[in-house]
């Protein structure tokens, strides 16, 4: 997951805003880093630790809208990074982040570290 990071901002132009989202139990916690804070916007994903564990799945989708919720800016990409999938893949909820990301031209890219289910 952290090398995906690095390679993230390797390659200019780094992207105008990023949006990241880390999942916990609890949907997760999420770090808005813009173009200028590249270097930030890896060490936040270095100091990202698992937490609990034994929460397979997890709650991807209501993290998602948590962040949609968020006002990010138009265009912006959100990377969800995720070692499991999701436990709250209903159709409202998949429907609802379409919605959402569609309205503020938002593209979701999903990088997946694991397995587990």
């Amino acid at each position: 997951m952290k090398s995906n990071a690095s390679y993230l901002i390797a390659f200019p132009p780094f992207l105008i805003s990023i949006l990241v989202i880390y999942f916990s139990k609890d949907a997760g916690d999420m770090v808005i880093k813009e173009d200028h804070q590249s270097i930030e916007f890896v060490q936040a994903i270095d100091a990202l630790n698992a937490r609990s564990g034994g929460d397979c799945p997890e709650y991807t989708f209501q993290g998602i809208l948590n962040a949609l919720g968020q006002n990010p800016y138009y265009g912006s990409p959100m990377y969800v990074f995720t070692d499991a999938g999701p436990k709250d893949n209903t159709i409202e909820n998949i429907e609802e982040v379409k919605m959402l990301a569609e309205a503020d031209d938002i593209t979701i890219n999903f990088l997946s570290t694991g397995t587990l289910k």
